[in-house]
Parts: structure tokens; C-alpha cells; sequence
């Protein structure tokens, strides 16, 4: 990696819910469902209580109940890191193995690596323009701010 990105370092808490997220980036891959909405269903799904519902046009979607799953530090880093810095820190934690099998991908398949950050992108506008409703619930402490350059 070069000195253009920022690699995040989860914080211990958080760290089975990166391998988590990481896991199910690896699942989207593996099942050939990889786009910007199973990225955004992963993040989602990662980072917030939920459940799954099915929706009458046999879709599923992810309603959130609850809190995040992620430290305050990790949340805010989610919601304002740069794209690069993302994608940086989620090749980082990757084992060597998976991280050379995604980088061969992404050279043959250079949309794939588009699919991520474009769900990272939506994932944090759908952040952004809920962060007061989920303050208002309590779910995110109301002291805690989104950082200028998010989404």
C-alpha cells in the first residue's frame, strides 16, 4: 500500500465483526451475487441490528432494530472514510490467500472492484441521511457527529 491511503485498525471490540463483514464480501464473491446491493446488505447487515424480511416481490431486505453492532470509533470511521482508505483497510485484513484471490479477480474483473466501492458510496449516503432518525431512536448517541466529508 502506498502513503495516499489510511488503513483502519479496528478496534479489539470490533474485530469479529470485521472478520464477520469480511466473510460475507468472500460469500458474495464465492456465489457470483457480488454488487453494490449485496455490499450494501453486507455493511448493513455488519454494522447495525436487524432482521432480514422477505418482500412481496421476493426481494429481501434488511430492517434495522436496534443499535450498532460497532464501536462509536469504527462508526464514525465507516461513515466519513474516503473510498481508498476503505478498500485499503478491507485488503488489509484480508489473509494473504483471500486477498490475492480478490486482486486476481478484481485484474480480470475490474467491475467487481467498482460493485464494492459503489456499495460502500450508497451505503454511506443511506447512513448519512438517516444518522438524525437513528440519533432520535437512541440508537446512536446524539453527542456523536458525523463527520463534514461523509457520503
Amino acid at each position: 500500500m502506498t502513503q495516499d491511503y489510511n488503513v483502519f485498525t479496528l478496534p479489539k471490540e470490533d474485530q469479529a465483526t470485521g472478520l464477520l463483514l469480511l466473510k460475507s464480501f468472500e460469500q458474495l464473491l464465492d456465489q457470483g451475487i457480488w454488487c453494490t446491493a449485496g455490499i450494501v446488505s453486507a455493511l448493513w447487515h455488519a454494522v447495525f441490528e436487524g432482521q432480514w424480511q422477505k418482500l412481496a416481490s421476493g426481494q429481501t431486505q434488511y430492517n434495522l432494530t436496534g443499535a450498532p453492532k460497532v464501536t462509536d470509533t469504527t462508526l464514525r470511521w465507516l461513515a466519513s472514510a474516503p473510498q481508498r482508505d476503505f478498500l485499503a483497510t478491507v485488503l488489509f485484513h484480508l489473509d494473504e490467500a483471500t486477498q490475492a484471490k480478490i486482486t486476481q479477480r478484481w485484474q480480470v474483473h475490474p467491475q467487481e472492484r467498482a460493485e464494492l466501492l459503489a456499495g460502500f458510496r450508497r451505503w454511506q449516503y443511506e447512513l448519512s441521511h438517516l444518522w438524525q432518525d437513528l440519533q432520535a431512536r437512541g440508537w446512536i448517541r446524539s453527542d456523536l457527529t458525523l463527520l463534514k466529508g461523509a457520503a
